[in-house]
């Protein structure tokens, strides 16, 4: 449960929780609270979870040891080593450059709680039991983490007052702990293990420091055949090749795999299958780490796609029928965090994973051919579209035989046009051998994206 100081208890919110959880209360109006990461590769127990004598990852331990501890230097349960750092940790409290979470608890229990939500969200944390040990990181944290046992001293400390200090106490609350909270100026009080997975998320939202809102396109053929997964691979093309840290999100089972598309078919990293029962938060780094970024070296295809990787999320060839709706949303979430640009791909038909892309879209684009079947089929996909996504608008590929004009296709539909694109005829081979689309940055296609890319995302943010 946590609780913002000063703040009236309302009713529990509900929560993006594991199946057979029940959500934490969270007293702070607006407060969306998420599942802690559940990412495949994270080693770490879910919280609430324990084993006995099990480590925690990355956990440091300074200064004196809490009372209760067993032999010279022991830590407490869930620490590695005298003063030592866990696996992976680089530095005396810090995580490569930069300081990691601090932890004031001598409690054992309360602190093997804290621990645990620390290793299901892959944060490493300093702990430091004696608060007068603390003056240095306390003022470098990007979070303090503050127990109830060690409340009173830290305030008889008189540590300068600073934003990201949490309370942790257990449940049920002393009454007391409010008072306790108000005095180390604490934004939240949270008690465990009931808020389990709100710390956990409130560790990694510190872990990860100043994240990014990146913006979100999603891309739908008005018919089959019409384009789209071209569009939306050329989309994260020239977002690359122009600096933007890109994610391109293949939704389609049946399309084929933009692996292939993008000639990544044979470069390691994790496909939808994998990524399928992904829930509740992921750490927007882990999942670039864990994704294809490039063409396999071990091929001949080695196109430049610009001065930053391209992470792709494919679908593949295997009997995958769909993208859980819960798997898109967890990996939306952590895309746009670590991103400035996510172009997902779609299918015309109607799935939740889509609906879920389309709510959270900033824009969605339409693809539809110059032709007079072509736009009757769009308007069918327009209005299932427009269901889910609030800014729908036109891209119009190529000139049919009927010869109709982009502003009279996009009149037809009632969608704004944002831009045509003239036939291409080097995409079908490029596209057959494995070559990025617009990775030279000249012909229509590369224009095009060029063009979308400084409408709804440069000029969105002010900077073109």
């Amino acid at each position: 449960m946590t609780a913002e100081l000063g703040a009236p208890m309302p009713q529990p919110l509900p929560g993006a929780l594991p199946a057979g959880t029940g959500p934490p209360v969270v007293a702070r109006p607006g407060a969306v609270v998420s599942a802690a990461e559940t990412w495949p590769a994270a080693g770490a127990q879910a919280p609430g979870a324990h084993a006995s004598g099990a480590q925690v990852s990355g956990a440091h331990v300074s200064g004196a040891q809490p009372s209760g501890a067993q032999g010279s230097g022991a830590q407490p349960s869930g620490a590695q080593g005298s003063g030592a750092q866990g696996s992976g940790a680089q530095g005396s409290g810090a995580q490569g450059s930069g300081a990691r979470p601090l932890v004031l608890i001598a409690d054992n229990d309360l602190l093997d709680d804290v621990l645990r939500a620390s290793a299901a969200a892959s944060v490493p944390v300093e702990v430091v039991p004696d608060p007068g040990a603390a003056r240095r990181a306390w003022s470098d944290a990007p979070l303090v983490v503050v127990g109830d046992d060690t409340a009173a001293a830290v305030a008889q400390v008189g540590l300068p007052r600073r934003s990201g200090v949490v309370l942790v106490g257990r449940e049920p609350p002393d009454p007391d702990i409010w008072q306790r909270g108000l005095q180390v100026g604490a934004e939240d009080v949270v008690f465990v293990p009931e808020a389990d997975e709100w710390l956990a998320n409130r560790l990694a939202d510190a872990a990860e420091g100043e994240v990014r809102t990146g913006a979100l396109i999603c891309v739908v053929g008005g018919r089959g055949g019409a384009g789209a997964s071209t569009l939306a691979a050329g989309l994260a093309v020239s977002g690359t090749r122009r600096g933007l840290s890109c994610l391109l999100v293949d939704a389609d089972p049946l399309g084929g795999g933009l692996d292939l598309a993008l000639g990544y078919e044979n470069t390691d990293g994790l496909r939808w299958p994998q990524l399928a029962e992904s829930r509740g938060r992921i750490s927007a780094a882990a999942l670039q780490h864990a994704l294809p970024t490039g063409p396999s070296r071990r091929g001949s295809r080695l196109p430049s796609l610009g001065a930053v990787p391209l992470p792709l999320i494919s679908c593949d060839r295997t009997d995958l029928a769909d993208v859980p709706a819960d798997g898109m949303a967890a990996i939306l979430d952590a895309g746009l965090r670590g991103a400035d640009l996510v172009i997902v791909d779609l299918p015309r038909c109607r799935s939740a994973a889509g609906e879920v892309a389309l709510a959270r879209s900033t824009v969605t684009l339409l693809v539809v051919p110059a032709e007079v079947r072509a736009t009757a089929a769009a308007g069918r996909v327009a209005e299932l579209v427009a269901v889910s996504a609030t800014d729908v608008r036109l891209v119009v590929r190529g000139s049919g035989p009927s010869r109709l004009r982009g502003e009279v296709i996009a009149q037809s539909l009632g969608l704004p046009l944002v831009g045509e694109m003239a036939p291409d005829p080097d995409i079908g081979a490029d596209l057959d051998r494995g070559l990025p689309p617009a990775r030279t940055g000249r012909g229509p296609l590369a224009e095009m994206c060029h063009h979308l890319i400084g409408e709804l995302v440069f000029r969105s943010r002010g900077a073109a």
